[in-house]
Order: C-alpha cells, then structure tokens, then sequence
C-alpha cells in the first residue's frame, strides 16, 4: 500500500501546473519529513528522500518506479498492474464490507478496532479532506509562498505553503511530466481501495500552478532550500544498474459462493 513518501510524492504532484519557458528542474528539501529532492527532466520525475529510497514517474511509459535503497530492489507499477491490483483491491473490500454488515453494530466495532489500521482505512470510509487558505503568507528560500491548512476528518493534518511554481522556473516539458504523472497518481489512488489512502487526490484543489516550498505534517515537515534550472543528465533518471526487479504479485480472490 501506498507510504508516507507516496502519500507525499501525489500531494506534490497534484499541486503543480504551469507554462513556462523549457528547462530542467531541481528542488532540494531539508527537514524531517520525508522528501530531500525532486528533479524533472527527460520526460521523467524523481522524488528522493533523506534515507536513499526514492520514486521515478516514466512519462513514456506511465509507470511509477519505487526504489528501496536499503534492498538495493525496485517495483513497477504500471497500468495494467494498477488496475489488477485494483480489480483485487475493490473485490476484497466489497467481501470485507459484506461480512462487516452482517454483525451487530457492537460487534462490529470490535472487529474493527482489532484490525491493523491500514485494514481499518480500507473498511472505513473515504477520509474527508479540506484545504482552505488561511490569508498568510511567509518565505522560504527566498520565494513567497501562501500558507494553506489541510484538516482531514476535521483534525489538524498539517499545513503547506505554496509558491508559484512560474517564480521556480518550472518548464513546459517538465510540467508535461507532471501533468501525466499527477493523472496517474490520480489512477493509483482511485483503483487502490477507492482513494482511501490517497488525501493527496483532493490537492487539485491549488488550480494547478502551485509547488509546496515547505511541507507540515504530523510525521515531520521538508522545507525547500534551493532550486536550479541546469540540465541534468539521463542517468540521474535510471534504475541503477545494480537494483533487481522485485515484481508485484497480484494474488486472486477465492470465489464467493
């Protein structure tokens, strides 16, 4: 299931939009949050964190590519695999939901609060996420960005602080690049349990032309330090050679009789 670096990556991804002139791009983070870097370029996205593991969008391919450093392993996911996942993912619930209604509420709630948190996402409902503008603003990096809080089922789920991603020197290519990889991450979040785990989908909210220069949450927060426009070369964009393929095995529901 998605991570808190996912979570993270889609957030990111669905928050930017622009036309600018054609450049590569690199922003650099620092902070305990998850997120050290995201580069653009070749038609690919590559987020990093501070602990190695990382995840590549291929526009080309439309495939998210997640790296496990410490393994020295990556796993695809690409549509056909999403949507089997998904496919696996929706059946799964709909027999978890069943079987939840055929208890007595009590019981029912029992069941419930024994379960792992992540299968108690997926029974529960979707989470509702609100993301207003708070009218303050501040700097970061040297770039002016508007402060905007984020409450998911009425709790404090942090805040974000949005610069124009114009002002970052983000270009048409790279944008291009987001663009797809934000409808995918998009497809991932629906196809995997309804867009339970993906508060991320609803930061279409920001109308595309904003970047998060510094990101809060409950688990830590990434602030930018610098940006840079230089090119950057293919290989900063490739599998490293010695990773292996860990495959994503999609496992078949047993039949409902």
């Amino acid at each position: 299931m998605p991570s808190r670096l996912t979570a993270t990556v889609i957030a990111v991804l669905l928050a930017i939009g622009s036309q600018h002139a054609n450049a590569d791009f690199r922003a650099d983070y620092r902070g305990d949050g998850g997120l050290q870097s995201i580069e653009v370029g070749h038609g690919k996205v590559r987020f990093a964190t501070a602990h190695g593991h990382g995840v590549i969008f291929d526009a080309a391919q439309k495939a998210l590519i997640l790296l496990d450093s410490d393994k020295h392993e990556f796993t695809r996911m690409d549509e056909a695999t999403v949507d089997a996942l998904g496919e696996t993912v929706s059946g799964a619930m709909a027999q978890m939901d069943a079987a939840l209604a055929k208890l007595p509420p009590e019981q029912r709630a029992l069941v419930m609060a024994r379960m792992p948190k992540q299968a108690q996402a997926v029974a529960g409902p979707k989470p509702l996420v609100s993301i207003k503008a708070t009218g303050a603003s501040d700097s970061v990096a040297g770039f002016r960005c508007e402060i905007f809080r984020i409450d998911i089922d009425g709790d404090n789920g942090g805040e974000n602080c949005l610069a124009n991603a114009a002002d970052l020197g983000l270009g048409a290519d790279d944008i291009a690049a987001f663009r797809q990889s934000a409808d995918f991450a998009r497809h991932v979040g629906e196809k995997i349990a309804g867009g339970r785990f993906n508060t991320g989908l609803d930061y279409n909210m920001f109308n595309g032309e904003k970047l998060p220069v510094r990101i809060k949450s409950k688990n830590g927060s990434s602030a930018l330090t610098a940006v840079s426009k230089a090119a950057i070369a293919q290989s900063e964009f490739d599998i490293p050679s010695d990773y292996h393929e860990r495959k994503i095995e999609v496992p078949k529901l047993p039949a409902r009789h």
